[in-house]
């Protein structure tokens, strides 16, 4: 089983490797054998890097649980704690952040780079001179290493960086050289539509349309629910972009919101009330960017929940007294570029 889900991993089909899992570690606990510590340990370190390769939180909490239902077999704490933080991402970033950086570091490579891998996305929600401090710290780690993911990772987070900073070409560049370096197609998915992401703040639509296209068939393919949410997202922004649609696709919101990927469904529903807004449709604009509005608001972020509040506004919301004036303060200090 463990052969098998470590090639489902490298041919970029995690749900196959965590099938496979859950069906050996089935037949394990009916049987009532004791299974050798090492040999547990191998099967659940995969079962976790599988689930947060696949990305949606019921991957993580399946694992979670799992690991939990083990303990009679053996403790594996920290692989609980990798994959608590991972879910903490998109409530709690400054708690993932915390927790991910308690851990032990990981005898597994994919396991450690993962952990890195928390510390810079939960990073990336607070101030950015913290996430360039954290990404920097990370350096002489990524540097050290002989295996091309981790370089491809620094790549990645670096990436962010720029992004965060307005530097949208460079990012984007930057994230696709890390994805030249990635061997497995979820990593190289994931670089690939940060491309994208950069280009649409670049604004080169027409570039990230054809990145997200294209990412979207091989996602689909290859059953990944997160990364075809994402580039589905990515696709619609640069459509909406490029005047090419003009009706909002309240089917993909509710299909986005099924996963349970909080600021991925944010992030959709208020391109989706920007087509609404667009095409007139008043009602349903204010919806989605209300809802937008307090998905980025209970996670904390600082920019984000006042865009969808102003959309919500021009749908027609009505003010509370003072917001308007406190909304466009907002807008004139906001450090985002050209937002």
């Amino acid at each position: 089983a463990v052969a098998v889900a470590r090639l489902a991993l490298d041919e970029g089909q995690p749900g196959a490797g965590l099938a496979a899992l859950a069906e050996a570690w089935l037949t394990a606990r009916r049987v009532g054998e004791p299974v050798r510590r090492p040999v547990l340990r191998e099967a659940f370190a995969l079962w976790s890097e599988l689930a947060l390769v696949d990305g949606t939180p019921v991957a993580i909490d399946r694992a979670v649980h799992e690991l939990d239902r083990a303990q009679d077999f053996g403790r594996f704490t920290d692989l609980v704690l990798l994959l608590r933080a991972a879910l903490a991402i998109n409530c709690s970033p400054a708690r993932a952040f915390a927790e991910a950086s308690a851990i032990p570091a990981f005898a597994e490579p994919a396991l450690e780079r993962w952990r890195h891998t928390v510390r810079a996305q939960s990073a990336r929600a607070g101030p950015l001179e913290r996430e360039r401090a954290t990404v920097e710290a990370l350096r002489p780690w990524a540097m050290a290493s002989r295996d091309p993911r981790d370089h491809a990772a620094f790549a990645d987070w670096e990436a962010w960086t720029l992004y965060r900073g307005g530097r949208y070409v460079e990012a984007s560049d930057r994230h696709l050289a890390a994805a030249a370096m990635e061997s497995r197609p979820a990593a190289r998915l994931t670089s690939l539509l940060s491309a994208a992401s950069a280009l649409l703040e670049a604004w080169l639509p027409e570039r990230a349309l054809s990145l997200a296209t294209a990412a979207s068939a091989v996602a689909a393919a290859s059953r990944l629910p997160y990364l075809e949410a994402r580039a589905g997202w990515v696709e619609r922004a640069a459509l909406y972009r490029l005047e090419r649609d003009a009706q909002p696709d309240e089917g993909f919101v509710g299909a986005v919101k099924a996963a349970g990927v909080g600021n991925l469904f944010a992030n959709v529903a208020m391109t989706e009330a920007a087509f609404a807004w667009r095409a007139g449709d008043h009602e349903t604009g204010r919806a989605l960017a209300t809802e937008a509005f307090r998905r980025w608001t209970t996670v904390g972020r600082r920019w984000a929940p006042d865009m969808a509040r102003a959309l919500a506004l021009a749908c027609g919301a009505e003010a509370r007294p003072d917001e308007l004036e406190l909304l466009t303060n907002e807008a004139l200090v906001c450090p985002v570029p050209a937002a």
